[in-house]
């Protein structure tokens, strides 16, 4: 029933967390049945319904294949367990362990009367070993079923360099590069097949765990893709605090170094929050109320695309009141954590309720039984309902930036970084065949901060014309003005799109640029 406002955002995708039936440990993680759903969500006529509605509407889906593990309570592993011939190679199995850490900050190995099984994560999620070829089957298999469903584009892998383990290193956990990119070869060669059935390329999202930029053996098989569309899943741009020093150029390092690290073929994708982002800081969650407009005009403007988190578009926030007692997160529980630190491990201030309406419970349940975390305490002046027959908020900001984004400029332009400060980030986006071109800046704070474009290069231009700024009342600048670029003030967390023209000007040709 809300696929209609999902549309009016723009969103050709949707990509769905994991709904496979599960044991019930980290949102559905642990996988027991990789073709069932899990009957918290529905039943598979439910889901067989929305992918039949989404492919109606022209609207796809990129479902999350979690290859690493399963959950301990799975056929596979409770046969493995049992010492089944043919099940016993499925999981990773070791006589002897060593000094690796799991992501629960323990040892990531299980015994098991004289044996024990390594888990990445939690220990009721045992690791496959996909050294197996009856494994590396299985999954395939697992891949083509889900691939042959209505709308479903594409596959989320999750947790790529963690797939294979390189086991010369005793004390860190390090990938085995070449099996993993031979494996990633296979997958990719999956959703080829079936790109070729309906004529319809089909998309793999790479996420490295832990890692918010693309490394050297990613790069090599991105370069390598052929029929096949591969996205790199970064972290972007994410900000969770507003106490990070000098995140200006932070911030600025990070976007550049993730653009600049893309082969020439790869497409970029920037993100604002998250269900398990880590910021930069180290603050679990969605960005503060002051970032998400900033954050959302580099997110809509930077070359890209865009994976909104849901109620980035309203400026959904962390819902920091969950207590202790109310906390489903299981790294933020016994024996990971207890009432005196499980607010810096959990991540369920950032899965709380999506508020749709102002009443009870945000409009996400019909208010007879309550959801599964307890709404975030704002709902009543943050919610769509509300923001859509108002005037200036953050809905109406997003709708601004999705109708700009739809210039040359933005699909098509080259990307420029003429400045960045200790709390200042700027770029500019430009096709080659105009001289008009558009500046964005954004101030990462509230104190005021003094910007003169013509400084650094002589012959900027000297004045743009405002086509998007943030907090119109407070910042004392409105759509239409006109501004001195040798003298741009900001203060107040201020985001601004400005049309500028840099007719015979030069200045272009001295800036770090990536080509698009």
């Amino acid at each position: 029933e809300k696929l209609g406002y999902i549309k009016s955002l723009g969103v050709n995708a949707i990509w769905f967390s994991p709904f496979y039936k599960s044991g019930g440990k980290d949102l559905s993680y642990d996988v027991i049945d990789h073709r069932d759903v899990n009957r918290l969500f529905g039943t598979k006529e439910d889901l067989d319904e929305l992918l039949t509605m989404m492919e109606e509407q022209g609207m796809y889906a990129i479902l999350s294949f979690i290859p690493n593990h399963t959950s301990c309570k799975s056929e596979w592993f409770q046969k493995s367990l049992k010492g089944d011939p043919e099940y016993k190679d499925y999981y990773v199995w070791k006589n002897k362990t060593n000094n690796w850490i799991s992501t629960t900050d323990q040892t990531a190995w299980e015994k098991v009367d004289d044996s024990y099984y390594l888990h990445h994560f939690l220990p009721e999620m045992p690791d496959l070993n996909l050294k197996n070829e009856n494994v590396r089957n299985e999954l395939k298999s697992i891949m083509r079923y889900w691939l042959c469903k209505p709308a479903v584009y594409g596959l989320h892998l999750s947790g790529v360099n963690l797939l294979i383990e390189d086991y010369d290193d005793p004390d860190i956990i390090h990938s085995d590069v070449n099996l993993t990119l031979s494996l990633l070869e296979e997958w990719k060669k999956v959703a080829h097949e079936n790109a070729h059935e309906d004529r319809l390329r089909r998309l793999l999202i790479l996420e490295m765990v832990n890692s918010n930029h693309i490394s050297d053996w990613n790069c090599e098989f991105l370069n390598s893709t052929f029929g096949t569309a591969v996205l790199p899943f970064t972290f972007g741009v994410t900000l969770a605090d507003d106490d990070i020093v000098s995140k200006g150029d932070v911030l600025g390092f990070k976007i550049r170094r993730f653009i600049h690290s893309l082969p020439d073929s790869i497409w970029p994708n920037w993100q604002i929050d998250n269900t398990n982002i880590i910021g930069l800081n180290e603050v679990h969650g969605r960005v503060s109320f002051y970032m998400n407009k900033v954050s959302m005009i580099m997110a809509m403007l930077l070359p890209g695309s865009v994976i909104l988190y849901y109620g980035d578009e309203i400026g959904m926030i962390n819902n920091d009141l969950i207590t202790f007692d109310e906390t489903e997160d299981p790294y933020a529980l016994p024996p990971y954590a207890d009432a005196t630190n499980y607010k810096s491990k959990s991540r369920d201030s950032s899965r709380s309720p999506m508020q749709w309406s102002n009443t009870k419970y945000a409009g996400f349940t019909n208010g007879s039984k309550e959801p599964w975390l307890p709404v975030n305490h704002n709902y009543p002046s943050t919610n769509v309902e509300d923001q859509m027959n108002s005037g200036s908020n953050n809905l109406r900001l997003y709708h601004q930036l999705l109708s700009l984004r739809c210039a040359r400029d933005f699909y098509e332009g080259d990307v420029y970084f003429p400045y960045q400060g200790h709390n200042t980030f700027s770029f500019i986006r430009k096709i080659k065949e105009s001289d008009k071109a558009y500046l964005i800046v954004v101030l990462l704070g509230f104190k005021y901060h003094e910007v003169d474009f013509t400084i650094i290069f002589p012959d900027f231009p000297r004045e743009g014309t405002i086509k998007i700024v943030t907090h119109e009342r407070t910042n004392g600048y409105k759509v239409g003005d006109v501004v001195d670029l040798s003298k741009l003030c900001l203060k107040n967390y201020i985001g601004m799109v400005i049309e500028i023209d840099f007719g015979e000007s030069k200045a272009l040709e001295k800036m770090e640029r990536k080509k698009m």
